[in-house]
């Protein structure tokens, strides 16, 4: 019998496995909750009762996140759709689950909903950038393919609910429209991606050199990179007048200021994180600024990615596992040497994904049991509390693989580019690149 799988195009494939991720995330946010974006009614609440979105504590995220919130209780308001769930302290659960604020189920398929078709747009920009640069379509298809078949995306989406991927999403037709030479557009676009999560900020340096690397003629470059840094301060503007007007602008950076001094040794950590980011944004100019005219698309890919995805690594959460599956997707889409790739792929993706399991564990379906009444969420809330230090030296042991597999993929691209400067290290990137399959540099 013929495999019908086999006899489908990669379109088709593709199409299929978009959809599946859509559906999958869909159904999961009916039922699944997240203690992280229970903040979620929390801003709304404050909104709602005129404090805006920095009115109360707790909500450390920059201002557009704010704003997609402040949609969302339109769109709830308008349409009926109830955003506060149920308070476990107010049930007859034998055992309390902690604080939370459970979400209801309407709301959450509401604001995961955005995130889904968020991500259907990520697969379809990572196909159109990879092949714009490669010219590889079996390559481009691949790699939206893994995008959504990834387990930490699916994970974030239908389950978390966090917003990274629509910073994703707008760093990408960021990359997109300076390929385009639209650099107005792409300024505002930089801004909105950061203004939702920072980690796109870094970029910067690789998004300018390659303006200059494109533009010979000096004046045409210095117009053109004004052009994309009054699209970002328009939309900058735009962004903080509502919080000049209600006088909340200073707490915009609570999201890295409020973190970083919560205690020594986050201040130690935010601080140890910024010496590595400053050396990749030094290597980035001495790598790119040697770059010839026709290479300068792929290194921009090669170099926002790396830029970005160690910024996500300085926060080593599973949640942001999003953008290191784009980063070591666009490395092994783009780089000659692709060898390993797609086992850190998997590997980060997996981990991470075990992580945000174990870390939760039933607390996730604490909201479903309650309302859909599968299982008892009674059941739920005593087998949660007698798992739970289980599940947390679970969660403990595994977390650092995550992270590890995530810089290696990095240290390998960087002993990649400066191939050559060192014979030992060359060895060592060898010899760690020769335990996966790929495509060999010639």
């Amino acid at each position: 019998m013929a495999n019908p799988i086999g006899a489908l195009s990669q379109k088709q494939k593709l199409i299929i496995a978009a959809a599946t991720s859509f559906i999958v995330t869909m159904l999961l946010s009916f039922y699944f909750f997240h203690f992280d974006s229970e903040h979620w009614v929390y801003t709304i609440d404050s909104i709602e009762s005129g404090n805006g979105i920095y009115g109360l504590n707790g909500f450390y995220y920059p201002p557009l996140y704010g704003y997609i919130l402040s949609f969302l209780a339109l769109f709830s308001d308008v349409f009926g759709i109830p955003v506060t769930g149920i308070n476990p302290i107010d049930t007859d659960a034998p055992i309390v689950l902690g604080k939370f604020m459970y979400y209801h189920p309407a709301f959450s398929v509401t604001f995961k909903l955005i995130d889904a078709l968020a991500s259907v747009a990520v697969g379809y920009m990572i196909y159109a950038i990879v092949k714009d640069c490669t010219s590889k379509e079996d390559v481009a298809y691949k790699s939206a393919l893994l995008w959504y078949l990834c387990p930490i995306v699916i994970q974030m989406i239908g389950v978390q609910g966090q917003f990274d991927v629509l910073a994703i999403l707008t760093a990408l037709m960021c990359i997109l429209a300076l390929r385009k030479k639209s650099y107005l557009l792409a300024g505002a676009l930089f801004a909105v991606s950061v203004l939702i999560k920072v980690f796109f900020a870094p970029c910067i340096v690789a998004l300018v050199l390659y303006i200059w690397l494109c533009e010979k003629d000096m004046k045409r470059a210095v117009r053109y990179t004004a052009y994309a840094a009054m699209g970002a301060l328009l939309v900058t503007v735009l962004t903080y007048i509502p919080l000049v007007m209600d006088g909340t602008w200073q707490y915009s950076i609570t999201f890295i200021t409020d973190r970083a001094s919560r205690e020594w040794y986050t201040t130690l950590a935010t601080l140890a994180g910024a010496i590595p980011m400053l050396l990749m944004v030094l290597l980035c100019v001495v790598h790119m600024i040697k770059t010839e005219r026709e290479d300068a698309y792929g290194e921009l890919i090669v170099w926002a990615s790396l830029l970005f995805g160690a910024a996500a690594t300085m926060s080593p959460g599973y949640q942001y596992g999003p953008w290191i599956a784009v980063m070591i997707l666009m490395l092994w889409a783009t780089m000659k040497d692709n060898r390993l790739y797609l086992h850190l792929f998997w590997g980060a993706s997996i981990f991470a994904t075990l992580q945000a399991i174990t870390i939760t564990h039933l607390y996730q379906i604490w909201m479903g049991s309650y309302y859909w009444g599968i299982p008892s969420y009674i059941w739920v809330t005593e087998t949660s509390m007698a798992i739970h230090p289980v599940m947390s030296a679970i969660c403990l042991a595994i977390s650092p693989v995550y992270v590890i597999l995530s810089i290696l993929a990095i240290a390998l691209t960087l002993m990649t580019l400066f191939k050559g400067k060192n014979s030992k290290i060359d060895a060592i990137s060898e010899k760690i690149r020769s335990f996966g399959g790929g495509v060999h540099e010639a």
